[in-house]
């Protein structure tokens, strides 16, 4: 008779494996647990720019003639996270090369802050914050502009009518390009 075939030594074996496969489900309730808490901060960081319902309103359509590109909005030109939402748009480049636009109504009667923040490569980026106080009401649009891709600018334009009811685009006078850069690199 084999001293480990008996009684003892099985349940030593039984009680051992039970506590390697409990230690193991601690070891990945706690890699859940912070991959969960990791989930929900970034959900927070990200979240979508969706203006008040009631107060003032313009119109801004963005557009792009770039790939993998990102708008994000800001409270103010410190770059405080905006309280509506941080990601206005983003740009996939998913239109064989025609200009991408996106359309979103924003809030108007106080300055509206937002960088187009474009990451070329690991070593160049193109990023451009915009300032602007719209007016209710109004129609705007802001071209993103990559020029030989590794310069980019923007600008950003009032829509009007002629007496036609042809569209005119002209330079929005309040525009100004920020001397600080705002991103927020927890978003898209």
């Amino acid at each position: 008779m084999d001293v480990y075939d008996s009684a003892f030594f099985r349940k030593l074996i039984e009680f051992e494996q039970v506590q390697m496969i409990w230690r193991l489900v601690d070891v990945f309730l706690k890699l859940f647990i912070v991959a969960s808490f990791a989930c929900v901060l970034l959900g927070c960081l990200s979240k979508k720019y969706d203006a008040p319902d009631s107060g003032p309103a313009a119109s801004l359509t963005l557009s792009a003639n770039a790939n993998k590109l990102r708008v994000q909005v800001f409270d103010d030109r410190h770059c405080t996270k905006s309280a509506y939402g941080n990601r206005l748009a983003y740009f996939s480049g998913e239109t064989n090369g025609s200009r991408e636009e996106i359309t979103k109504q924003i809030l108007a009667e106080k300055e509206f802050i937002f960088t187009f923040a474009q990451d070329i490569s690991e070593r160049h980026k193109c990023n451009v914050t915009l300032a602007f106080i719209p007016e209710m009401g109004k129609i705007y649009h802001a071209k993103y502009n990559l020029i030989e891709g590794r310069k980019c600018t923007a600008q950003i334009y009032l829509e009007s009518k002629d007496t036609n009811g042809n569209i005119l685009l002209e330079s929005e006078p309040s525009m100004v390009q920020t001397p600080m850069t705002c991103i927020n690199n927890l978003t898209d």
